[in-house]
This record gives C-alpha cells, sequence and structure tokens, in this order.
C-alpha cells in the first residue's frame, strides 16, 4: 500500500476470508492505495514474503507510529524514496526457494 500523506509504503499480510474486520479497508480509509495485491498459499509464505520485501528495502525503511498510522504496522513500512520493488517477483522467487527447500529435505 501507499500513503502519500506519509511518504511510506507499507507491505502486510491477511487473511482473504470474508470477515467483520478488513484490514485492507482500514487502511484505505487511513489514506493508504492499495497498488498490488498477491494471495500465497499460507500464512508461512506470506510472513517469508513480507521479510523478504522489507530485506529489499532495508535502507529506506520507517517506523511510523500509532500516531501517524493508527490502524498499525508502522514498522513494515518504508519510505516512498526508495527503488521500486517488484512484488510479483518477490513472490514469485520466495515460493520457488521454498518449494526447492522443501524437494531437498525430502530427499534426505
Amino acid at each position: 500500500m501507499h500513503f502519500a500523506h506519509l511518504s511510506a509504503y507499507k507491505i502486510g499480510y491477511t487473511n482473504t476470508e470474508n470477515r467483520k474486520y478488513d484490514r485492507l479497508d482500514v487502511h484505505r480509509r487511513g489514506g493508504g492505495e492499495l497498488i498490488n495485491r498477491r494471495i500465497v498459499p499460507s500464512q508461512r509464505l506470506a510472513r517469508m514474503v513480507e521479510d523478504a520485501v522489507l530485506s529489499h528495502v532495508s535502507d529506506f525503511r520507517l517506523s511510523l507510529s500509532n500516531k501517524e498510522l493508527p490502524q498499525g504496522g508502522g514498522t513494515e513500512t518504508w519510505s516512498d524514496d526508495a527503488p521500486p520493488i517488484d512484488l510479483d517477483v518477490i513472490v514469485d522467487d520466495v515460493i520457488a526457494a521454498h518449494h526447492s527447500a522443501a524437494g531437498a529435505s525430502s530427499n534426505v
């Protein structure tokens, strides 16, 4: 998501099931614009993708306060001055690495 008023991007993961509390909607109402979304097979892979994105932008990380981002997630943010990331490539790389590692461990 992009929060133009904070000059910040945010990565996050959430459950895709319909439910009363929709984190994406909460972030939209807080000024966020969804710029990309990928569905991955598990929460574990979602966390790995989030970690990979944050690693890519490590030199541009922010830690927004609850006042700046009251809907939460301020530690998963980075400056919008950072070079662009390609979420699709990162997701594909994380999934491929996970499958490769899973295959290698089953051959032991």
